[in-house]
């Protein structure tokens, strides 16, 4: 892929981007496609973008990856990444901790399952739980599957007590 210099800007100041294979990570376009993860650039420099929109599909935020793995946001990204693509709830959500755990989880289940991430790491884990509660509630199960470091660990903890006893996983 070649990153152009300018990237077109998109309403309200986001920008668009193309999808792509991530090879690095072995994420294929069809993932990146389902989950509107793409690749463009910010004043030339190369980025990913990560867009989040509200449970009624409207973009409210962009994440930007950078290629030092900086990140720069437009908007507040405060829906987990991915959740408007499962609105109603179901039997089974797996919850990750960052973008690219959520497309790697997916994909390794054929782009099937519910899978969505945090919107700022470990760190907004329980903001987010407490926002979205009534859309958590409506899955049986919300499998945790956060990184095993400390932040992780403690992410865990706090959001555990959150949700009705025997819900996560």
């Amino acid at each position: 892929l070649t990153i152009t210099e300018s990237t077109p800007l998109k309403r309200n100041g986001f920008i668009s981007g193309e999808f792509t294979d991530l090879t690095s990570r072995k994420i294929t376009e069809e993932t990146c496609r389902k989950y509107d993860y793409r690749v463009g650039a910010i004043g030339g420099k190369p980025c990913q973008i990560a867009n989040y929109y509200n449970l009624d599909g409207g973009m409210v935020a962009q994440k930007y990856r950078m290629a030092d793995k900086s990140f720069r946001c437009s908007g507040t990204p405060s829906y987990f990444f991915g959740q408007q693509l499962w609105p109603n709830g179901g039997r089974k959500l797996v919850l990750t901790e960052g973008e690219i755990d959520a497309l790697t989880v997916s994909q390794l289940n054929g782009n099937k399952w519910p899978v969505v991430s945090l919107p700022s790491g470990a760190q907004s884990a329980k903001s987010v739980f407490k926002k979205h509660l009534e859309w958590l509630s409506l899955w049986d199960e919300v499998i945790l599957m956060f990184d095993s470091d400390d932040q992780g660990r403690k992410a865990v903890e706090q959001v555990v007590d959150i949700l009705p006893a025997g819900k996560c996983k």
